[in-house]
């Protein structure tokens, strides 16, 4: 080997010391050898060294080993050390294959690669016994001729199973035509959801090599927090030996601590470009991302490319659907983010959440704009997205997801703010917790006297009134809701629209459990002119579903003998009138 080559780099390490067989692995290696190329992807601390490491000293046919580094980033050099690492194989030096290669480094560049590279297959070719060649740390390869240069050797080695076999570690996929080998059949790849410990794993690397004693549901919980990253789990081990307080610290194991920080500030994001850095602080703020509210939040245009690159290069970003349009950050990585966030932009957080909030909103995503409003605490724009929408929220698990949410909630937050207060009423309310619902409202009145101006009272009152009212016709006490619905109706502004709205479908039902069909029947076609006037499209419907009911209920209340000889105007009229006012 030429003396200016570090030997270190094209030899392979020593197993370490503290490692976690991973047959299963293993086993994937050996059969992706029936291929060109084997490659090993994910994001930093997912052991893919380790892992390759474990293979080469086991492996069932010759290995030789390249460890890149940023220096070797100019096609000299690299293909110097790519032919210096062939040579370790001794059938390989014997017969001379790669010597040319060597020559590059002598030589000024450019020089014609692809002659040299075309004499390297044919050297290849001619050597009867299959080997491989590891390039470890790809990622740091940035230089196109080099990826041009493996681009042309792949294309041209002998197919399995004759020649060498290629295998890549890698943070980020090599720009090369990895779908037609995909076509071909000419690639293993190993990713992340591939190399996360498993529960058995993680209970050997803890207790077996790091020497801890942790109960099988603090494993658990380590595992499911780290999601089998195996440098967190490391990090996490290192700072719970000599404690005695596990729990505890499990329970404060985040992105902020400070071996996690350290790792993941000099491995990640110390790499990333001003433009991609501020992208990763903006959106951490979300637990899932695409690309139109990432631009939302972030206000620029180029999320798509962002996203797209960060996947490339395995930024701890994990793709949540095939058409790779939905994508989350690692749990640890979302931490650290927004841990920086809060340092470094501490005064945008709550607009960053609003900017979510409103395209959740309008994209459909009702829960999510009212989590990102209330993270925003913006409590007029939750009062007006919960009250606007509680009949919506009832639908599936939203208004159950909204409770727990809500519960996490210090009291004294809702009951020191009149809007919260009247938010929170209603989803209690809907979900059946009528005493606290009012007693809430309770409370909500009590703290208006004095804090608010009068069309803040009028509007905040006439909710609590809705609600009285609703809560009163679902105990089954139909006057007590008529009574506090008319009384509603004639203290609240005719602009509160949204009130006005709902106390006319409560007073509506009321009214028809009351046998007051044609009482019924005006409420809920004002109701409906209301909601169709302010553009609330569930209320409409939920008022004009109430309204073709009753419309319904009054058209069958005729003589049965004389509906069987001759239909009945008024039923078919009253069945047009439902037709006409279903929505």
């Amino acid at each position: 080997m030429q003396s200016n080559l570090l030997l270190t780099k094209i030899l392979i390490p020593p197993v370490r010391p503290i490692w976690v067989p991973r047959p299963h692995l293993i086993a994937q290696l050996n059969a992706g050898l029936d291929q060109k190329l084997i490659l090993v992807s994910a994001p930093a601390g997912y052991g893919k060294s380790t892992l390759l490491n474990e293979w080469a000293h086991q492996a069932p046919m010759p290995v030789a080993w390249l460890s890149l580094e940023k220096g070797d980033n100019t096609p000299s050099r690299f293909w110097a050390y790519f032919a210096a690492a062939l040579q370790t194989i001794p059938r390989l030096h014997d017969a001379h294959v790669g010597e040319n290669l060597l020559e590059l480094e002598r030589v000024s560049w450019p020089l014609s690669l692809e002659d040299t590279l075309t004499s390297l297959v044919a050297e290849i070719s001619g050597v009867p016994d299959r080997f491989v060649l590891v390039l470890d740390d790809l990622h740091l390869i940035t230089e196109s001729k080099i990826h041009e240069g493996l681009t042309f050797l792949l294309e041209h080695l002998p197919p399995p199973p004759g020649g060498m076999h290629l295998v890549i570690s890698s943070r980020m996929d090599p720009p090369w035509p990895l779908a037609r080998m995909r076509a071909r059949a000419e690639t293993t790849e190993i990713r992340t959801r591939d190399l996360r410990f498993n529960p058995d794993e993680t209970t050997v690397f803890l207790n077996k090599l790091m020497g801890l004693k942790l109960s099988a549901n603090d494993v658990t919980r380590l595992e499911q927090r780290t999601e089998g990253w195996i440098a967190g789990l490391q990090m996490a081990a290192l700072s719970m030996q000599k404690r005695e307080d596990i729990p505890a610290f499990l329970d404060r194991f985040s992105g902020s601590h400070r071996y996690v920080l350290d790792y993941l500030i000099e491995e990640v994001l110390s790499q990333q470009t001003p433009e991609v850095l501020d992208f990763l602080l903006k959106t951490s703020i979300l637990d899932r991302l695409t690309a139109p509210l990432c631009d939302a939040v972030t206000g620029g245009k180029g999320s798509q490319d962002i996203l797209a690159q960060l996947e490339r290069s395995n930024v701890f970003l994990f793709s949540l659907d095939d058409e790779q349009s939905w994508y989350r950050y690692h749990p640890l990585f979302s931490d650290l983010l927004r841990k920086r966030l809060s340092i470094s932009h501490a005064a945008q957080i709550p607009d960053l959440h609003i900017r979510a909030s409103e395209w959740y909103e309008a994209n459909g995503f009702l829960q999510d704009a009212i989590l990102h409003a209330l993270d925003a605490d913006d409590m007029k724009q939750v009062a007006r997205l919960v009250s606007g929408n509680i009949l919506l929220l009832t639908e599936g698990q939203a208004l159950a997801e909204l409770l727990d949410h809500i519960h996490s909630l210090p009291p004294e937050d809702i009951h020191s703010r009149p809007r919260l207060c009247v938010s929170v009423a209603w989803v209690k309310a809907y979900a059946g917790q009528l005493n606290d619902a009012e007693a809430l409202i309770n409370d909500m009145e009590t703290t208006l006297a004095g804090t608010a101006s009068e069309s803040e009272r009028a509007h905040l009152t006439g909710h609590g009134m809705a609600i009285r009212a609703y809560a009163q016709w679902i105990k089954g006490h139909a006057d007590q809701a008529i009574d506090i619905s008319r009384e509603a109706l004639a203290r609240i502004p005719a602009e509160d629209t949204l009130a006005k709205a709902n106390i006319l479908i409560t007073l509506g039902l009321a009214l028809q459990r009351q046998r007051d069909i044609s009482g019924a029947i005006q409420a809920f076609r004002d109701s409906i002119a209301i909601s169709r006037e302010s553009g609330n499209h569930y209320l409409l419907i939920y008022a004009s579903s109430c309204l073709a009911f009753v419309l319904l209920i009054a058209g069958s209340c005729v003589s049965p003998l004389r509906s069987v000889r001759k239909p009945s105007r008024s039923l078919s009229r009253t069945k047009r009138q439902a037709a006409d006012y279903s929505y």
